[in-house]
């Protein structure tokens, strides 16, 4: 089931079109599950909402419905340390000794076997502190890829540690406050908490929230469609400012896939792509798109962007089962991204 659209040209309108039958199909195969997806185009947007056409509880979301972004937390760090780079406060130059730590360590995973909802909470700065100091490079440097939640944790306690502020305070004095992102943040306020949205199980109990501590660079965040359309936007424009120069070095190239190796795509579909600050990126039908997407108990993320199309797409997910489905929608949500590129390159 789809909402009136609205913020509408005729080329978003065309892409939207096509995007909106590939959605529905994907919910008519699912039970209790709401989609929310926007393109941006030229600066203006286009957004609709899907439900499963049998679904009783889980409500249509909106464009300032709050969801956890997951994975997708990773990409605005890496802005962030892009932007203090440029401000002289880091350097990518500068090492740490966490290159081997690419595993979640038996801490962690103990943490999970006991509580989903709290694992990462439990996870403070003592145990990544602990993690570092046992890390072995599991490959030589340079000589291949791992994803790793630690690292990127380990990243975000880095730049706080740097500035001698906290990383919240941080991403939103540099990133989110200069783009307008007033719903992209950990912790929430009363009304916007009223705006997460939750999966509900089959006794109508609604999917836990997931909390955080010193990992919530890597996947703490919560946002909404409007603020990721408004990063979208950000990273598609070049106004010469030094934010916009920060953005676009973030999605610079700093590790190609290594030839031969076969190893699967964790956000899905195949290699090669290409490794950014956060994004990874990739040859679309009309140029590189560069993605992220991210996934936790309640919902899925994915934001794509073109430069040569000018266009950018964002995706979430929702439903109690959402988990099932984390190596499904990244690949699913790449191939919308795809058609909205066919469709403006038309």
């Amino acid at each position: 089931m789809a909402n009136p659209v609205f913020k509408n040209d005729a080329t978003a309108e065309r892409a939207m079109s096509e995007i909106a039958k590939k959605v529905e199909d994907y919910c008519a195969e699912r039970h209790e599950l709401t989609v929310i997806a926007g393109i941006t185009h030229g600066g203006t947007r286009h957004i609709r909402s899907f439900r499963s056409s049998d679904a009783k509880r889980a409500s249509v979301a909106g464009e300032k419905t709050v969801y956890e972004i997951g994975s997708f937390s990773n990409v605005f760090t890496t802005a962030l340390l892009a932007v203090m780079e440029s401000k002289g406060m880091i350097s990518l130059d500068d090492t740490t000794s966490t290159a081997g730590v690419d595993r979640i360590g038996r801490v962690l995973a103990r943490m999970v076997d006991q509580d989903v909802r709290s694992c990462y909470l439990q996870y403070r700065r003592e145990d990544l502190y602990e993690q570092r100091r046992v890390a072995e490079l599991a490959r030589p440097r340079r000589s291949g890829w791992a994803y790793s939640i630690i690292r990127m944790s380990v990243l975000g306690h880095v730049l706080d540690v740097a500035a001698g502020q906290s990383y919240e305070r941080l991403l939103r004095e540099f990133v989110c406050e200069p783009l307008g992102l007033h719903d992209t943040a950990y912790r929430l306020t009363e009304e916007q908490l009223a705006r997460v949205v939750r999966g509900d199980d089959e006794t109508g109990r609604p999917s836990p929230v997931w909390y955080w501590d010193v990992m919530v660079p890597q996947g703490g965040l919560r946002s909404t469609l409007d603020d990721m359309l408004a990063f979208a936007e950000a990273n598609l424009r070049n106004d010469g400012s030094q934010l916009s120069t920060d953005l676009r070095r973030a999605r610079e190239t700093h590790f190609e896939w290594p030839e031969g190796d076969e190893r699967p795509n964790p956000a899905g579909g195949t290699p090669p792509f290409r490794q950014a600050l956060g994004w990874r990126r990739h040859e679309g039908p009309s140029g590189i798109i560069s993605s992220h997407g991210g996934a936790t108990r309640s919902s899925q993320s994915y934001l794509g962007v073109c430069e040569q199309t000018q266009t950018g797409l964002v995706a979430f997910m929702s439903s109690d089962t959402n988990l099932d489905d984390i190596h499904v929608f990244p690949a699913f949500a790449d191939g919308l991204m795809h058609k909205a590129m066919e469709v403006v390159a038309a």
